[in-house]
């Protein structure tokens, strides 16, 4: 999210200490307005109007527009897309959104939208691996393997859940289902 604290002189002009503070997950950092921030911004004659840069197709989805509760969190471990070794990843699960990073409160590292997942299920591909499930988009199948039988059944009733009730806004998790 952008929040905007720039100014403008009484010609219009971009005020030289005007300042956009960005948030970027829990961190607010602030940086020179540029003269695209003020142009984007100037012609709404709004202060708070968000800039180009805060709706970039790459800005981490969690940290600008991702308001759903959180249904559940814990670690997995995910195969990689191009390079296909495995890595343990924190995986964070909305009504929205499906995200990984490298480890709690670190960067996105990548994110599935809940409405383009088809099927989440186990997954046989792989029989030296246990508790193994698949994440079924159009574009792509991801590979996620949990620590035991509970907390996978645990991740695919939750993703099953909301994709079959897509606007059920009751509570899917409590604090006992949330993975640790």
């Amino acid at each position: 999210a952008v929040v905007s604290t720039q100014s403008t002189g009484s010609a219009g002009m971009l005020d030289s200490n005007a300042m956009v503070t960005e948030i970027h997950g829990q961190r607010a950092v602030q940086r020179p307005v540029s003269e695209t921030d003020n142009a984007t911004s100037k012609s709404t004659n709004d202060p708070v109007a968000p800039t180009r840069d805060s709706v970039s197709s790459d800005t981490d989805v969690s940290e600008r527009c991702d308001e759903s509760p959180i249904v559940r969190e814990g670690y997995l471990i995910k195969q990689g897309n191009m390079v296909k070794n495995w890595r343990r990843r924190w995986f964070t699960l909305s009504r929205s959104y499906l995200i990984y990073r490298e480890e709690e409160g670190t960067p996105t590292k990548g994110q599935i939208r809940m409405c383009d997942i088809k099927l989440t299920r186990r997954s046989e591909r792989y029989p030296d691996k246990r508790f193994l499930f698949e994440v079924i988009t159009s574009k792509r199948t991801y590979y996620m393997m949990a620590s035991s039988q509970d907390e996978m059944d645990g991740w695919t009733d939750a993703i099953s859940h909301i994709l079959k009730n897509p606007s059920d806004t009751s509570s899917l998790g409590s604090s006992g289902e949330t993975a640790s």
